[in-house]
């Protein structure tokens, strides 16, 4: 079927026509479209890596301000629990029973307590 025809085809509906009549009809033509397309994409391509940067960097900035008020809220509590520790060792119990003890009053797990103490310095850290 020639150009001509498929026109007077789609000439009924007036959006086809338009984008029919604007269609290119030559190599120089198709060439430019080519080029127009590739130069878009091109850019687009930038731009998307230029956001993808930035939304990185925000996102580390929100996560680095978030690991100190955690850890500062922990640093707190820690330090606590080695107070209380302390206390419970010298009263005469063992690490062991220390740990099962602070465990339960905190609701952590006796292993996390172990480990808090380890890094407080009030126990000491286990060698592999």
């Amino acid at each position: 079927m020639k150009k001509k025809e498929i026109r007077t085809l789609i000439a009924a509906d007036g959006e086809r026509v338009d984008w029919l009549a604007n269609l290119p009809t030559s190599i120089g033509d198709l060439n430019q479209l080519q080029q127009s397309i590739k130069t878009e994409f091109k850019e687009s391509a930038v731009e998307r890596c230029r956001q993808q940067i930035t939304h990185a960097a925000n996102s580390e900035k929100g996560g680095a301000a978030s690991v100190q008020v955690r850890r500062s809220a922990k640093a707190l509590r820690n330090g606590e629990l080695a107070r209380e520790a302390v206390k419970l060792i010298a009263g005469g119990h063992s690490p062991h029973d220390v740990c099962g003890i602070l465990a339960q009053r905190q609701e952590l797990s006796t292993r996390q307590i172990r480990t808090i103490l380890q890094d407080e310095g009030v126990l000491e850290k286990r060698r592999k």
